[in-house]
C-alpha cells in the first residue's frame, strides 16, 4: 500500500542478509570460506535493492525479485559446502569405524 516503505523494507533486508551472512562463521554456523564466497552475490544484491530504494520502477523492482530467485538457492548451496560439521562424531572416530 505504501510504496516508500515498500522500497525501504526491501533495501533494509537486502541489508540485513548480508550481515547474516557475514555472522555465520562467527556463530560457528559456517567456515569463513562461506562468508569470501557469498560476498559478491549479497553486495550485488544490495546494489540491486538500492536501486529499486532509489528508483522504485517495475524495472528495479523485477530485477531484484529476479535476482532472488537465484540468491536464495546459491547462499543454501554455498552454506551447506561451507558447514562446520555437527554431528557427534568427530574425524578420528569416523576413522576407527
Amino acid at each position: 500500500v505504501d510504496p516508500a516503505l515498500c522500497r525501504s523494507v526491501a533495501f533494509r533486508h537486502c541489508i540485513l542478509l548480508t550481515g547474516m551472512c557475514l555472522a555465520a562463521p562467527a556463530l560457528g554456523v559456517t567456515t569463513w570460506l562461506f562468508a569470501v564466497d557469498s560476498l559478491p552475490l549479497n553486495l550485488y544484491l544490495c546494489y540491486l535493492g538500492w536501486r529499486f530504494y532509489q528508483k522504485g520502477d517495475s524495472n528495479s523492482s523485477r530485477k531484484l525479485f529476479r535476482f532472488t530467485l537465484i540468491h536464495i538457492p546459491a547462499l543454501l548451496l554455498l552454506m551447506g559446502i561451507s558447514k562446520v560439521s555437527f554431528g557427534g562424531h568427530s574425524k578420528e572416530d569416523k576413522r576407527k569405524l
